[in-house]
C-alpha cells in the first residue's frame, strides 16, 4: 500500500471510530437521561405516596419533596437534552460519511484513481467531518476513556471483516 493510500485508510478508520465514539455516546446520554427522568418521577410519586399515606412521618415526605423538587431543577438545566438532540441529529451524518469514504475505497485499493484524486478525497473527508463536528461544539463533550477503547474495536472489528477478509 502506497503511502498515499496508507493515509486514505487511515482517514477512513477514523471516521468509522468517529461514528461508533459518539453512537456510544448517545446511547449512554440517553441511559442517564432516562434514569434521571425516572428518578425524578419517582420521587415525585413517592412524595404524593408517603403524604397520603404517612402524614405522620413529616419530616420523610419533606425530605422526599425536597429531592424530587432538586431533581426537577436540575432536569431543567442539564446538558443531557442538548447533548442527545445534536447527537442524534449528527450521527446519521457520520454513518454516511463513514459510508462514503468505504464507498470509495474499493477503487483506491485496486488502484483505479490517481493520487491526486485520492488526495481530493481525503480533503472532502476532512472537510464534512469538521463541518459535523462544529455542531457539536457548542455543548459540553467530555472526552470518555472508556468510549474510546470501545469505538475503536468496533472500529477495528467493523474494518477488519469488510476489509481484510
Amino acid at each position: 500500500m502506497n503511502d498515499c493510500n496508507a493515509r486514505y485508510y487511515r482517514k477512513m478508520e477514523e471516521i468509522r471510530y468517529a461514528t461508533f465514539y459518539w453512537e456510544l455516546y448517545l446511547e449512554n446520554s440517553i441511559f442517564w437521561n432516562r434514569g434521571c427522568e425516572c428518578g425524578a418521577a419517582i420521587f415525585t410519586l413517592g412524595g404524593v405516596g408517603a403524604w397520603t399515606f404517612w402524614a405522620q412521618c413529616s419530616t420523610l415526605w419533606a425530605i422526599i419533596i425536597a429531592v424530587a423538587q432538586i431533581l426537577s431543577v436540575v432536569r431543567i438545566f442539564s446538558w443531557r437534552p442538548k447533548r442527545i438532540e445534536l447527537l442524534s441529529k449528527i450521527l446519521p451524518d457520520f454513518q454516511k460519511l463513514a459510508n462514503f469514504a468505504e464507498e470509495h475505497w474499493g477503487k483506491i485499493a485496486k488502484g483505479r484513481l490517481t493520487e491526486e484524486e485520492i488526495e481530493s478525497l481525503i480533503q472532502k473527508l476532512n472537510h464534512r467531518r469538521e463541518k459535523i463536528e462544529n455542531e457539536i461544539r457548542p455543548i459540553y463533550v467530555p472526552e470518555r476513556k472508556k468510549f474510546i477503547r470501545k469505538a475503536n474495536q468496533k472500529a477495528n472489528q467493523f474494518l477488519d471483516y469488510h476489509f481484510h477478509n
